[in-house]
């Protein structure tokens, strides 16, 4: 009986620290959920299964390229 007891106001605890902590990081950074960051989500590129299919029939784009001229 005392554990389960325990356990219980173990977990009100727990769930009352996160409340608190949550407030406090809203009221310091003044948003209510962390920023969104599209590049941490996105593809760059065709991934291996798409170059397997369609084989690589693009040149380089000409920003990238070197010319013997710039070496």
């Amino acid at each position: 009986m005392v554990q389960k007891f325990a356990a219980a106001a173990l977990s009100l605890l727990e769930r009352a620290f996160g409340v608190v902590v949550k407030a406090l990081t809203v009221f310091i950074t003044g948003r209510k959920t962390p920023a969104y960051h599209p590049s941490r989500y996105y593809m760059r590129g065709p991934g291996p299964k798409w170059i397997a299919k369609h084989g690589v029939t693009s040149a380089p784009h000409p920003k990238f390229v070197r010319h013997r001229s710039s070496l």
